[in-house]
């Protein structure tokens, strides 16, 4: 065999090897978090309320002193939000950010501050501390499975999986509860959201177990949920930019037919009688790709169903390996967010031209 054919026989083999092992486009799987609702349990099985000592005092300074007061509190201090947005639950969101050293959520119902979500290098979570460690955090905070409450005549016991004790812990102070959101990966505390108990039952977040009344969820009418999405987008978005900075990658650029692509895709998880099964047939992201006629060098997705807002959407992507690694890719450069409902998408790409649109 001569030089030329063995050269050619070789290149072959290059080019096929790298048709078959490159993936240019990533489309990971649907992450879901199971659908928790209260349950009435008769009264000898339902856990007593948990004693004085593991509720622990209200920390005196933080953001978490806020929560139960009015937003008019909040701004004397804070100033104006950049944001006010509608929510999944009713109550609104006011935006408040400041690239990688603080970003703060704050609820408010009827002017009163029920919740506030906080990240970032300077957020002021007293008595925790954003990128604190998770066995810091082990040592002066006591950790339950199960925690109880009372509430008027009626009872309550939030249950946590062995995964909410690792990635959302939950701790009781006197009239809050704090969510300590971990990344595993690090082993650090990304973020901190203190709520009233009457919010936290509302969003279902932990398995709940209930005697008497169970606290209802009012989601939204139809002819605000689309306001609601894309509230919830830009949320998302400004999370995703947020945990890239932390990591030392440049935030990502909006591009709108991306937006679009994801948008659609997520209303076809809602909609699909099977999502939880994965039996369905949805559009794939290299298809919509090509559709579009997005230029692109590089492309990945992640998608997310049943998740109560974009705070625990991202939390759970952060602590799943190849959704994780999709966020942190250093190549892309720009992201389309599409949210309906609790269903979320996230499409990447590397551009391969100069941007058009």
């Amino acid at each position: 065999m001569n030089n030329l054919a063995k050269l050619f026989i070789a290149t072959a083999i290059v080019i096929f090897a790298f048709i078959l092992f490159d993936r240019p486009v990533q489309e990971n799987e649907l992450l879901t978090e199971e659908r928790q609702t209260g349950q009435v349990l008769p009264q000898e099985n339902l856990t007593e309320t948990t004693p004085d000592y593991n509720v622990f005092s209200r920390p005196k300074e933080g953001v978490s002193t806020f929560v139960g007061k009015t937003i008019d509190a909040w701004k004397a201090v804070y100033g104006e939000a950049q944001r006010i947005e509608p929510s999944l639950y009713n109550y609104e969101w006011h935006i408040y950010k400041d690239r990688l050293n603080s970003y703060q959520m704050v609820g408010v119902e009827d002017g009163i501050i029920n919740q506030v979500y906080s990240a970032g290098e300077n957020a002021k979570v007293t008595p925790y501390k954003i990128g604190q460690s998770l066995d810091d955090i082990y040592r002066f905070t006591i950790v339950l499975p199960e925690i109880g409450i009372e509430l008027g005549d009626s009872s309550y016991v939030f249950s946590l999986t062995p995964a909410d004790t690792q990635r959302r812990i939950l701790v009781q102070y006197e009239g809050i509860f704090a969510q300590l959101y971990i990344d595993t990966f690090d082993n650090e505390l990304e973020g901190v959201r203190f709520i009233t108990p009457e919010v936290l039952l509302q969003h279902r977040a932990y398995d709940t177990y209930y005697e008497g009344e169970m606290i209802e969820t009012i989601y939204p009418t139809s002819s605000i949920q689309n306001a609601v999405d894309r509230a919830a987008e830009r949320e998302l978005m400004d999370l995703t930019n947020l945990y890239r900075l932390r990591h030392g990658e440049e935030p990502l650029l909006p591009y709108p037919s991306l937006a679009e692509i994801a948008r659609n895709y997520s209303e076809e998880l809602a909609k699909s009688e099977t999502v939880m099964q994965g039996e369905f047939e949805l559009s794939k992201y290299e298809d919509k790709l090509e559709e579009y006629q997005i230029p692109f060098k590089k492309a990945g997705g992640n998608s997310a169903a049943l998740y109560r807002d974009p705070i625990e959407a991202i939390n759970g992507w952060m602590n799943s390996k190849e959704h994780r690694e999709t966020i942190l890719e250093s190549s892309y450069t720009h992201i389309g967010i599409g949210v309906f409902s609790e269903f979320y998408t996230q499409n990447f790409i590397e551009l391969s031209e100069p941007e058009t649109e």
